[in-house]
């Protein structure tokens, strides 16, 4: 069963739209390059149909999700293993990222499991549960149309089985601060059965303290010097945009402010109740009270309503 964790959610029709009424809330001032949403899509596979078992990948995985809500302060965390990690539906949830409209959210996906790569290295494929062969993986070029589509503002891809390495560039000089598409992948010579690379995260999260931070190209010295040097592949991905800034792993909490406000018709004065309002850029929503209040809460930022 798919499980997903959400702060905060708040359920509505559509946001009202409306030119004349647009409040930009000037006490809530903008801070930092720090998403003001933070979502995580975990798949990690122990059990296959017809393949050996690997060991320990969904433990891993399910203590990088805890981590991810408690200490790092995701805002949503979406869990899909074993077998309900079938090709289909990891292609479904990795669609869902591509039409996802999340312009000031930070999504990390972490992929764990089988795959089947080339000789060279230029293309790999995950393999869900029923995978049993390449033709029944999740084509890599999937996996890279989906990471060019993400409307968000940082992505980061943490893969225990290998990345495409054509998808991916040093940066070609480019600030490694500015790098806001990344992928970090484990490409060992020989597989071992303890998943060194999930222990590895799981250990650098841990050990984190309060108020430190991560970003990507951080993020993957400290595994190389757990794993290895040759077996971590890391780079920006191509041909996605940059937004500027690299995924920030805090876990120092993004304090937040309340958006206080009154809808009110603009041509007669009258209040407007029971009308959808939410903020742009973030999955914040709700609804006008009975005198067209509306109240809000947002991470550090100027908005419209």
């Amino acid at each position: 069963m798919r499980t997903q964790r959400v702060l905060k959610v708040f359920l509505a029709s559509a946001f009202l739209i409306l030119p004349t009424l647009v409040f930009r809330p000037r006490h809530i001032l903008a801070q930092d390059s720090a998403p003001a949403e933070k979502w995580a899509f975990l798949i990690a596979l122990d059990q296959y149909q017809d393949l050996p078992r690997p060991r320990l990948r969904v433990d891993h995985a399910g203590r990088i999700a805890n981590l991810l809500w408690e200490k790092f302060h995701f805002t949503k965390v979406v869990e899909l293993y074993d077998g309900d990690a079938t090709r289909a539906e990891i292609i479904k949830l990795l669609r869902s990222l591509g039409e996802a409209r999340a312009a000031n959210a930070g999504i990390l996906v972490y992929f764990n499991g089988y795959s089947s790569a080339t000789p060279e290295g230029d293309e790999v494929d995950w393999y869900g549960f029923d995978s049993e062969s390449r033709t029944e993986a999740v084509p890599s070029d999937l996996v890279q149309t989906v990471l060019r589509s993400i409307r968000a503002r940082h992505v980061l891809v943490l893969s225990g089985a290998g990345f495409s390495a054509r998808a991916l560039s040093s940066g070609g000089g480019v600030d490694p601060n500015l790098r806001s598409r990344q992928a970090i992948a484990y490409t060992p010579q020989v597989e071992s059965a303890s998943d060194p690379f999930g222990k590895a995260l799981v250990s650098i999260l841990e050990g984190l303290g309060e108020g430190e931070s991560l970003n990507g190209s951080e993020l993957a010295q400290r595994l190389a010097r757990e794993v290895g040097e040759d077996a971590i592949l890391s780079g920006v991905i191509r041909n996605t945009g940059d937004e500027g800034g690299s995924f920030p792993l805090s876990s120092e909490k993004v304090e937040e402010g309340v958006l206080l406000g009154v809808l009110k018709d603009a041509e007669s004065g009258s209040p407007l109740p029971g009308l959808s309002v939410g903020i742009q850029g973030i999955d914040r929503k709700g609804r006008t009270g009975a005198s067209g209040e509306f109240r809000l809460w947002a991470p550090p930022g100027v908005y419209s309503a």
